[in-house]
């Protein structure tokens, strides 16, 4: 008769596949799927104070997943729309921003003078250094006595999400030569990613996402309009 193994051995061996399995990591993913979307809407007006500038905030990777991790906005200044560009401030995003997600940021530049033209771009940043291409660049002349209704207002910069690396798959039996042809779909096996996504971009008037997130709110400038 065939001794059974004790409930020792079966403990030992229950752990031993626990472990391997916490031991496994997820791959980690490309980098040109983890730079944080280009920030939209990039508008200049002369204030009194100096050049104000606004924008919205991106909310997904280029990958398409969303994000939560954004750090700053680097805002760069020149005076010629090909640079050289210097970053002229660090606009950071607080931990409180990065789940309330107040969508539109401003800034203004109190360091321009009154009749010089500058040319900005805003990029964003992760915590990981991970950098955005630019919004930009928009270009204006600061005149502190023009009316504030006066505002510059750049093109936004469409990205496509960018798909998984595709890997080319040959027939080692037929000298080596391809069997399918590039692309997902055409190798037999391939997994296709899921389409990300999708969420309104326009959450309310004051441009919170406190509405859309179910996350409660007693701030009146955030509640939706009617």
């Amino acid at each position: 008769m065939r001794a059974r193994p004790s409930h020792a051995l079966l403990a030992i061996a229950l752990a031993g596949i626990v472990v391997a399995a916490c031991g496994q990591k997820a791959n980690p993913k490309p980098p040109e799927l983890v730079h944080p979307g280009v920030p939209s809407s990039l508008t200049a007006a002369s204030t009194p104070d100096g050049v104000q500038l606004t924008w919205r905030r991106p909310l997904r990777y280029s990958g398409g997943d969303r994000m939560n991790d954004l750090d700053y906005f680097a805002v760069e200044r020149a005076p010629d729309s090909g640079g050289p560009f210097t970053e002229v401030t660090q606009v950071p995003v607080t931990d409180r921003d990065r789940f309330r997600k107040q969508r539109r940021i401003t800034w203004t530049d109190g360091s321009a003078q009154a009749g010089t033209h500058y040319y900005y771009r805003v990029s964003a940043v992760t915590l990981d250094d991970y950098r955005s291409k630019p919004a930009g660049p928009l270009g204006i002349t600061f005149d502190p006595r023009a009316s504030p209704k006066k505002v510059v207002e750049a093109p936004d910069v469409v990205e496509t999400p960018q798909p998984p690396p595709v890997i080319d798959f040959e027939d080692e039996d037929e000298g080596g030569e391809p069997a399918y042809s590039p692309g997902l779909g055409a190798v037999p096996g391939a997994i296709v990613p899921a389409e990300p996504e999708t969420e309104a971009e326009e959450v309310d008037s004051d441009d919170t996402l406190d509405a859309a997130d179910g996350v409660p709110t007693d701030d009146p400038d955030e509640l939706p309009a009617e």
